[in-house]
């Protein structure tokens, strides 16, 4: 199983009980969560200290499970902002960090559909 399905596997779970997993009902508190969970699927111990960062962020968004995600969201919104990502979109649309939280889940669940 890749890492970005096995994150797919929790975010159900972080869905149902944020606070549990992230301590607040936020997006960019998953989003940094979601980054944390990667970088440490994707780094082993021992590895040299050079880690790129890049690569792990490339990997966070819209690369694997979530491929077109970043496009849903700009055509639901009718917007492109050049360089910034879905998630950003949907905190910048939404009134609070708990909404955009909120909103991310159901966009997801209209794309999965």
């Amino acid at each position: 199983m890749r890492s970005d399905e096995s994150f797919r596997f929790w975010l159900p779970k972080i869905r149902e009980h944020p606070a549990a997993f992230l301590g607040e009902k936020s997006l960019s508190t998953l989003m940094r969560f979601w980054r944390g969970y990667l970088f440490g699927r994707e780094v082993e111990v021992g590895e040299s200290a050079e880690i790129k960062l890049s690569e792990v962020e490339y990997k966070t968004y819209g690369h694997h499970f979530m491929d077109g995600f970043n496009e849903f969201v700009e055509s639901y919104y009718n917007c492109t902002m050049g360089g910034v990502n879905g998630t950003e979109i949907i905190s910048l649309k939404s009134n609070s960090e708990e909404a955009a939280f909120d909103k991310f889940f159901e966009l997801l669940d209209e794309f999965f559909r």
